[in-house]
């Protein structure tokens, strides 16, 4: 017989030497896990309850419709569970909103197109101390900050509200999306028409375009992998204006 077969082998003829108190370990190990796995759901959509409607009535202008980005079904449920007790409501879309509830500066659809529309982008924090006091406080205190997003993106959320709230940001402009862009089709319409953008169905000429001497038609396009960075400049120059 082969040497190493032996040599492997040979552990298996030795007995195991197991203790009384090991053998007791184990056998509660097993209880323990099988009670565990008695009592979890069968799947994690089974944990989350149905939304119940606000237990509270405000008058409509002071009720915070809110909306939520960046948290997981659960912190989301609780949050709901709260906003209801207080008599908010969540909104149905970023148009009806007045509050985002946000950790950080995301790129999701719900931040880009709530930033134009929404009074307000808090913490969580803003919720924990409304439910805390048991009635909503003021969101000044509890304004999103987040630093490292604002270098990256080179921005100020701040003062990108600001504005947005004076005049937004794509009011009076025309824009024409080109098949393949990306983000996607819906993803692009929902932010340039939350920041007052019209989208033109159809590609407008290049006489159409320069006719336009406020610049007020854009046009967005995306660009294959295929293409060299140097005609990525050129068709760059050639497409937006």
């Amino acid at each position: 017989m082969d040497f190493w077969l032996l040599f492997f082998l040979a552990a298996w003829r030795t007995p195991i030497k197991v203790t009384p108190e090991a053998l007791v370990s184990l056998q509660l190990l097993q209880k323990q896990k099988i009670s565990d796995s008695a009592n979890q759901p069968s799947n994690k959509k089974a944990r989350l309850e149905p939304i119940q409607s606000p237990n509270r009535k405000l008058p409509p202008e002071s009720t915070p419709r809110v909306m939520f980005t960046g948290f997981e079904p659960m912190q989301v449920q609780q949050y709901t569970k709260r906003l209801h007790a207080l008599g908010g409501e969540v909104a149905e879309s970023s148009q009806k909103a007045t509050h985002l509830l946000a950790s950080k500066v995301t790129r999701t659809v719900k931040f880009l197109t709530a930033m134009s529309v929404v009074k307000y982008i808090t913490t969580p924090e803003w919720l924990e101390e409304s439910w805390r006091s048991q009635k909503f406080v003021d969101e000044q205190s509890y304004t999103l900050r987040d630093a490292e997003a604002e270098v990256l993106f080179s921005f100020s959320l701040e003062e990108s509200l600001k504005r947005a709230h004076s005049a937004p940001l794509f009011k009076g402009k025309y824009f024409y999306l080109t098949p393949g862009i990306c983000p996607s089709l819906s993803t692009m319409k929902a932010i340039l028409e939350s920041a007052g953008g019209k989208l033109l169905a159809k590609q407008p000429s290049y006489r159409k375009i320069m006719e336009h001497k406020q610049n007020k038609v854009q046009s967005i396009c995306c660009f294959r992998y295929t293409l060299a960075h140097t005609h990525q400049k050129s068709a760059h120059m050639q497409l937006f204006y």
